[in-house]
């Protein structure tokens, strides 16, 4: 086979899979605007994840924090009560 014939091959392959994938996948296509968009709102998602769960986990270690704050106060209060008295 021929440098040219060889070239000549490599263009016949590339359009018939160039047809093959536009009669496939042509029904698939989506408008440009239409996709930068929904990338658009996805990254928008991510961030609401990425907020939400630092939030989430800011407010599950307030309360953790705050429950044995509690729990040390109520503590001394009753050691009190019992070794001083009343």
């Amino acid at each position: 086979m021929t440098p040219e014939e060889r070239e000549e091959w490599k263009r016949e392959i590339r359009e018939d899979i160039r047809i093959a994938v536009h009669e496939n996948l042509g029904a698939y296509k989506i408008p440009k605007e239409q996709h930068y968009n929904d990338h658009e709102w996805i990254k928008g998602l991510r961030a609401w994840q990425d907020t939400t769960t630092s939030t989430l986990w800011k407010t599950v270690l307030a309360i953790v924090t705050g429950g044995i704050a509690t729990l040390l106060v109520y503590g001394f209060i009753l050691w009190g009560k019992k070794h001083i008295g009343n």
